[in-house]
């Protein structure tokens, strides 16, 4: 039910080239070793489960529509955000670079984005179309 994405052999082998560096602001979370805590939130039901049926829909929509994982990861490169980061907002919510949510406000160039896509993903051959999904003038209902 997801959108489709091919990793790159050179993701794989990143893991034993990362290193750490010391905090060097408050604002960055202590490195802390070994695997993540669980958090019990995580593994929790959702409170309202009445859109997940829309949403699965949605996506198998979006899927038709030949979304793809290039399309998907281009745009939060774009848009400078983290895709599974605490924002202040939902993601269609998006302010342009005031968004709090941004790591940078710098802009950055649609090629500069290409070329980090295709260093991630495999087969990418072309900036992809990244089509208007949701926004504030057509959230999600």
């Amino acid at each position: 039910m997801y959108i489709p994405y091919k990793l790159s052999n050179k993701v794989i082998d990143w893991k034993p080239k990362w290193f750490y560096i010391e905090n060097q602001w408050e604002s960055i979370p202590i490195i802390t070793p070994g695997p993540p805590i669980q958090w019990s939130e995580w593994n929790k039901k959702p409170v309202d489960s009445s859109q997940v049926d829309k949403l699965l829909a949605r996506i198998a929509d979006l899927r038709q529509r030949n979304v793809i994982g290039e399309a998907v990861m281009f745009d939060w490169m774009k848009k400078r955000i983290q895709p599974l980061q605490a924002r202040e907002t939902f993601g269609y919510q998006y302010q342009g670079t005031t968004d709090l949510s941004r790591y940078s406000e710098e802009e950055i160039s649609n090629e500069e984005v290409f070329s980090r896509v295709q260093r991630l993903l495999r087969d990418v051959k072309k900036i992809p179309f990244v089509p208007d999904t949701f926004s504030t003038a057509s959230p999600p209902k």
